[in-house]
């Protein structure tokens, strides 16, 4: 988990509020699960399997992959 130093209280752009550290936390911890529930779901589609695939079949699909495209093999 990353963590995030910051000051007290932050002045907030959009609608012109001050919110406590905590709040802006909180917010900030809800983005950072977003962006990582994309990733991984970006992952799972470029490498063609579904979320629930064996670890076998994920390694086979990203050792098939990273030959296809790797820069030295073609």
């Amino acid at each position: 988990m990353i963590v995030l130093m910051r000051n007290k209280y932050s002045f907030n752009n959009n609608n012109n509020k001050i919110r406590s550290s905590s709040e802006e936390d909180i917010l900030d911890e809800k983005k950072l699960d977003d962006n990582t529930r994309n990733i991984m779901k970006k992952s799972y589609e470029i490498l063609d399997v579904n979320e629930d695939s064996e670890i076998n079949e994920i390694k086979r699909k990203f050792y098939n992959l990273s030959l296809k495209y790797y820069p030295n093999m073609n």
